[in-house]
């Protein structure tokens, strides 16, 4: 990410504006999963962070090369994304999850705060997934 180069080496590369604006950012995108209830307890939205912004940047792309299809389904399109994100889970192996950086994946209503954090709103939005 923002700290390392190309060749995967610490290195500052980014202007300071600019890794200021993304650390704002990031620190938004903490607030917007800290502590968001699970059946396992709450998230820890630092500790998520990075793969938060992995799947805020994965889901924008998407949804704007799906916007430029002429026959666009967005309740299919967020419904579908939604159930690839679905899994079985006892409570211990989600505690576990919660101890680690892919912890989202037992937020209950996780993709739905990424998705209502998104600025594309649509009243596909409105189904239960």
């Amino acid at each position: 990410g923002a700290q390392f180069d190309k060749e995967g080496n610490l290195n500052k590369w980014w202007l300071d504006e600019d890794y200021e604006a993304f650390e704002e950012k990031q620190k938004e995108m903490i607030a917007l999963f800290d502590g968001v209830e699970t059946e396992a307890g709450p998230a820890n939205g630092k500790l998520i962070v990075s793969e938060n912004i992995a799947d805020q940047g994965g889901i924008t792309a998407a949804l704007t090369a799906a916007k430029d299809e002429k026959d666009v389904d967005l309740k299919a399109f967020f419904s579908q994304w939604a159930k690839i994100w679905r899994m079985k889970a006892s409570k211990e192996f989600q505690q576990m999850l919660l101890s680690i950086v892919h912890q989202k994946i037992v937020l209950k209503f996780g993709n739905q705060v990424l998705l209502q954090s998104s600025k594309t709103k649509s009243n596909s939005l409105n189904t239960h997934f």
